[in-house]
């Protein structure tokens, strides 16, 4: 996804110098610690119930 999204027209993506900039840095992160960081927010906020979200 994140190559396609790099792929875009800037027409549809005004940001994407940003974000081509992020994977030329280096400075995305992996799907794994992203996974990790989204299960720890599900996982940790009360708020947040079986209803509000669907794995």
């Amino acid at each position: 996804m994140q190559a396609e999204i790099r792929e875009s027209d800037r027409h549809d993506f005004p940001s994407i110098d940003r974000f081509v900039g992020y994977k030329a840095n280096d400075e995305l992160r992996s799907p794994s610690e992203v996974a990790h960081v989204l299960y720890q927010l599900v996982k940790n906020n009360p708020v947040l119930t079986e209803d509000s979200y669907s794995v």
